[in-house]
Order: C-alpha cells, then structure tokens, then sequence
C-alpha cells in the first residue's frame, strides 16, 4: 500500500486504530467516520449534528487529499447517517464531490431507511447535486 496512506492523522476527535486510518466514534453528535484503504472500508454513519462542523470535516478532507494520490479503483463511500444538520450538509456534499473525484470509478451509497422520508429526500437532493455515481439504497425496518 502508498506510504501515504501510514500517515497518522491525529485530531481531538479522531482515535487511530493503525495508521493511514480514519476511526472516529466520539459522542452523538459526531458521525462514525472509517476510512480504512487497506481493509477497503470507507463509511460514515450515525448522526452529524457537530457543533464546529468545519473543524470535524478538517481531518477527513486532509486524509481524502493523502488518499487521493494512490487511490484504489472501484470503491464506494457508504453513508448510513440518521441524521445531520445544516452546517455538516455543506461538508457533506464536499466529502461527496471529492470522493467521486479522486477515481471515476468511485461512487457514494447513501441508505436510508424505507420509512424515513426526509433522509430520502436528502439523499435524491444529493444525488442531484453531485451526478451518477451517487446510489440509493432502502433499508428494510427490521422488527425485534
């Protein structure tokens, strides 16, 4: 793998499981962000309601910006968020412009579940914005 990809990134909200990844799960109000190019995982989910959305995003534009020098072909960003407010909907159209940017074969899967329609909304007002390499995926409500 691109020595790139062995450099740390280090942040207040970030915790680094190996180097050259990407693994935060830091409270509620923070998405769980895993971007892992040796296992090929590359997701975000939970809600993103962060109070300094520009500060959380830093760190994963500057990771895409290290990635994107020796990408992997055919990957896709997959989104599985409950939520976000309107300050991470700005980095999050962002984050899905340069991730389709880095590779042509790169696309974004945003699920949502069957039943929630303002995360459907969301993600065809999306899908909109950035082109055809941006999935849409229901989640069947699973009963306990």
């Amino acid at each position: 793998m691109n020595n790139l990809l062995n450099i740390p990134i280090i942040s207040a909200y970030y915790s680094m499981r190996k180097p050259g990844v990407i693994d935060k799960a830091h409270g509620c109000e923070y998405p769980v962000v895993v971007l892992d190019a040796d296992a090929e995982i590359f997701s975000i989910s939970g809600d993103s309601e962060p109070e300094n959305a520009k500060e959380f995003f830093a760190d994963i534009f500057i990771w895409l910006e290290m990635y994107s020098l020796c990408p992997l072909k055919n990957q896709s960003l997959i989104v599985d968020l409950t939520g976000f407010n309107s300050s991470s909907s700005l980095y999050l159209l962002k984050l899905f412009e340069m991730w389709l940017s880095i590779d042509n074969s790169n696309s974004v899967t945003w699920k949502y579940h069957s039943t929630d329609d303002s995360m459907l909304k969301a993600g065809e007002e999306y899908a909109e914005m950035v082109g055809g390499r941006f999935l849409l995926e229901a989640k069947k409500e699973t009963t306990v």
